[in-house]
């Protein structure tokens, strides 16, 4: 039996925060370690703001403010309070729900930190002892598989109206290869759209990899009768096939469009 191991462990970074700006080199913070952000998931991270002598500050009646800034365009990207969780050593949290990151490009960015007092005077905090005020921030999206778009059949021919009076037209599409698909037997989707319609809808597939274009090779796998049907369904199907490719058989209505989900 394979172990395997997982770590479970908080984000903590470590900033400085210095009131009299002069340079102190005895405990100089070498590697600012950058901020880890994952997209599909909350981010919990925890920041300790220190001195220049490594020391904890004070955070007595001050309020922290965080902010995402795009490292490209400059633009700040959103801001969030950081939650004190002892004042008086400087430690501070932040929690990033997933939904806030969500319509957010992965890449590198940048964050800043300023506190106001209790007497309401602002205060960069820095990211290391040399004064940076920006640390620096990834997004990534590698928690979970990247979203990879359905693939859109052209219904070739197709033309959706009454010069062909409608009278059980068939228009075939083009074909998607489908030999990528892992396993015997996946599951795999169609979801169409129509309007008024009635006619057939059927799914064609083949398994020779060098006939994909060869209609011969193809052969009829699912059928779906419409009648005057007029919205959005789906069906799914199993088997694991070279090509597939959309039979349209039109009495009238519109078929809108098709996605194939592999």
């Amino acid at each position: 039996m394979q172990l395997i191991s997982g770590y479970l462990y908080p984000q903590i970074i470590t900033v400085v925060k210095n009131s009299d700006f002069t340079l102190h080199r005895e405990n100089q913070l070498v590697y600012a370690k950058p901020l880890q952000i994952y997209k599909g998931v909350d981010n919990k991270f925890q920041f300790f703001i220190k001195n220049n002598d490594q020391k904890p500050v004070s955070l007595l009646d001050s309020s922290i403010l965080f902010n995402l800034i795009d490292s490209t365009t400059k633009e700040l990207v959103f801001t969030r309070n950081l939650d004190l969780v002892y004042s008086d050593n400087g430690s501070a949290t932040c929690l990033l729900e997933s939904s806030m990151i969500d319509n957010i490009n992965a890449g590198l960015y940048n964050y800043s930190i300023v506190v106001t007092n209790g007497e309401g005077v602002q205060e960069i905090v820095y990211s290391d002892d040399n004064y940076n005020a920006q640390g620096q921030a990834r997004i990534n999206e590698n928690v979970y598989p990247a979203f990879v778009p359905s693939l859109k059949p052209t219904i070739l021919q197709y033309g959706n109206n009454s010069d062909t009076n409608y009278q059980n037209v068939a228009y075939t599409s083009n074909s998607l290869m489908a030999n990528y698909v892992r396993g015997s037997a996946v599951y795999q989707t169609v979801q169409y759209n129509a309007n008024a319609f009635t006619g057939n809808v059927e799914l064609q597939a083949t398994q020779d990899v060098s006939s994909t274009t060869i209609a011969n090779s193809y052969t009829t796998i699912n059928t779906v009768q419409l009648n005057n049907y007029t919205g959005t369904n789906y069906f799914n199907f199993q088997g694991k096939y070279a090509a597939v490719r959309f039979k349209i058989t039109q009495v009238n209505g519109t078929m809108n469009y098709i996605y194939y989900r592999p």
